[in-house]
């Protein structure tokens, strides 16, 4: 993650040509909120990827969280379930939380909980283990895990859905 003096240039520049949106692509946004705020500058709306879920994001920038928006492949307040566990997504993180003491949980974990998931629901259905099958089932199959319906195109690539996070007013909404 580039550091405030950096990412103050570029805010700078972006001030100059104030453009209404600015979307930004880092797993870290409080460097750039703070660089923002040092050159008194923000666009009408500022769209982000993960960060704006985590807890620290609106601890460490307070107000500055409201009204920005990201994107994000999971949240706990999703109305998932999990086909072997049989748990929710918030099941999942309050089960994470209480396990590990963490403030957030972040899709990381689920994402890891998905896997194995995945790994037995493919092993029971094709009752082999045989790795060429496996992986075919697994290609041509989709799977309800704590991270949602996962599933793969033709290509490998994941057919998950994405969620839209936000603030207002210093409350969190995944929609």
């Amino acid at each position: 993650t580039p550091n405030i003096t950096v990412l103050e240039m570029v805010a700078q520049k972006l001030a100059q040509e104030d453009p209404d949106v600015v979307v930004t692509c880092v797993y870290d946004c409080v460097p750039w909120m703070k660089a923002m705020r040092n050159v008194n500058w923000s666009p009408k709306a500022q769209v982000f990827t993960v960060c704006v879920g985590l807890h620290d994001f609106t601890t460490e920038v307070g107000t500055d969280a409201d009204y920005i928006m990201g994107v994000t492949p999971w949240d706990s307040s999703l109305n998932i379930q999990d086909s072997v566990t049989g748990l929710s997504a918030k099941d999942f993180a309050d089960m994470f939380k209480t396990q590990t003491s963490e403030l957030d949980v972040t899709y990381h974990a689920a994402s890891a909980a998905s896997v194995i998931s995945i790994a037995v629901q493919a092993l029971e259905a094709s009752d082999t283990t045989d790795e060429v099958v496996l992986s075919q089932h697994i290609a041509a199959n989709n799977f309800k895990t704590i991270y949602g319906d996962i599933g793969f195109d033709s290509n490998g690539q994941s057919k998950s859905p994405r969620s839209e996070e936000h603030t207002s007013e210093s409350s969190h909404r995944c929609i």
